[in-house]
């Protein structure tokens, strides 16, 4: 019998790209740390991604079991704390790098959300996810958010709790030694 080499390439492929972490790892995975009481089936877990397809959360949590981010425990799914703080603290800006943009309205991220206590005043330039909407009400350099799904996420989110997440993660991202050093802190608190 014999195997197409194209049929060998596309195994390969598909096997890195199903272990390459993605985005929407990344906040699912502050999900299940930050909400460990919400209901975690699929479907349910697809709804809180701003409705992404159960393929996705499937793969997703494929992927993260494989690093041993996550793991099964019943019903119910355990994160790994350190592995999280890891990824958040030392990974991020590798693997989603962001270059602040151009001036525009948005909601505050980084620094500028305001939740790294006392240290907002004299840090100078201002970070926003650019936004049309209500929210984006807040003038900033430009910053792609981590995943694109994450309006959707924070406009749904009851506790902000995700929010407070990724405004963290971007100071891991685009922010100077001192904002991330208390940042991490901060983060280390929230998922503890």
């Amino acid at each position: 019998m014999i195997i197409s080499h194209k049929y060998i390439l596309f195994s390969v492929f598909e096997k890195i790209e199903n272990t390459i972490m993605k985005a929407y790892d990344i906040i699912l995975t502050l999900y299940l740390r930050l909400y460990p009481m919400q209901r975690q089936g699929m479907q349910d877990l697809a709804d809180l991604m701003g409705g992404m397809s159960l393929s996705l959360i499937h793969k997703a949590t494929k992927r993260l079991e494989a690093a041993s981010v996550i793991s099964r425990q019943g019903d119910r799914w355990h994160v790994s704390q350190e592995a999280l703080h890891a990824i958040c603290v030392h990974s991020v800006r590798y693997f989603f790098p962001v270059k602040p943009g151009e001036q525009t309205r948005g909601i505050p991220t980084a620094h500028s959300s305001g939740l790294l206590q006392g240290l907002r005043e004299g840090v100078g330039v201002d970070y926003v996810w650019p936004s049309a909407d209500s929210k984006g009400t807040i003038p900033g350099a430009a910053v792609a958010p981590l995943h694109a799904s994450v309006y959707d996420i924070i406009k749904n989110e009851p506790e902000d709790k995700i929010y407070q997440a990724l405004t963290y993660i971007d100071c891991f991202r685009v922010a100077r030694a001192r904002e991330k050093n208390i940042a991490e802190q901060q983060f280390a608190e929230l998922i503890k």
